[in-house]
């Protein structure tokens, strides 16, 4: 294909476009796969409009990495997806004593996801902190020391509050109550709550929604109901 080098002004401008998509994506915080996708094929459009089809690298070093990681990418956050939801099934939902699993598992979580946010940026993730000259003892030290930071600090602070908020229904706790960690334990026994106070510690989002035994009731109601039908028409 010819180069059409009138047509190079295209180029630039697509280049620009794609730049201010970037940065709103990223100021924005709203990054989306539809986003990414968008950029792609704009850059790609305008180098074949400026440049040839046969300047675009189309192998597995060029552009072909991007359209595999659109197929890799979502089944990989899948598989992970449901191994968590595994994980939360059956060490938490299961239990006989589901808060109290979900309190003691929390902690967990946080370690996992700060230490995979920690791995992201000392691994490659960040060029402007110049840390490709750290070593493999270095960077694990650096993973695991924000994991076990991160899960000391949520057992310690974030933790007693919950358990304060959620097991106890102290409706006097507020917010920056969580800075006082493992002196929550000092409030003591949580007072009846005045008359003009009454309100929901916690949220319940179940409320007017039927539990799964009285949904199997209706169903079972409702099956005894269309036999009665069918039985009287038969009588007829």
């Amino acid at each position: 294909m010819a180069v059409l080098h009138q047509y190079d002004y295209l180029f630039a401008t697509g280049m620009l476009f794609a730049f201010l998509d970037a940065w709103n994506i990223g100021a924005n915080d709203v990054a989306n796969s539809f986003a990414t996708h968008c950029i792609i094929g704009g850059v790609i459009g305008v180098g074949i409009a400026s440049l040839g089809a046969d300047e675009v690298v189309w192998g597995w070093n060029g552009v072909s990495q991007v359209f595999a990681a659109w197929v890799i990418a979502p089944a990989i956050v899948g598989a992970f997806g449901a191994i968590v939801f595994t994980i939360c099934k059956c060490a938490v939902l299961k239990r006989k004593n589901p808060l109290r699993a979900g309190l003691i598992i929390i902690p967990v979580f946080f370690a996992v996801t700060t230490g995979v946010l920690t791995m992201v940026v000392v691994w490659k993730g960040a060029p402007s902190l110049k840390l490709d000259n750290w070593g493999t003892g270095r960077i694990l030290g650096c993973i695991f020391g924000v994991a076990g930071g991160s899960a000391v600090l949520c057992t310690l602070f974030f933790a007693p509050f919950l358990h304060r908020k959620l097991v106890m229904d102290d409706w006097q706790l507020k917010w920056y109550h969580a800075f006082y960690g493992p002196l929550l334990s000092r409030r003591g026994e949580v007072p009846p709550m005045p008359q003009h106070e009454q309100k929901q510690v916690v949220q319940d989002y179940y409320s007017g929604h039927k539990t799964r035994a009285q949904l199997e009731e209706s169903r079972t109601m409702g099956r005894d109901i269309v036999d009665d039908i069918e039985s009287s028409k038969e009588a007829r």
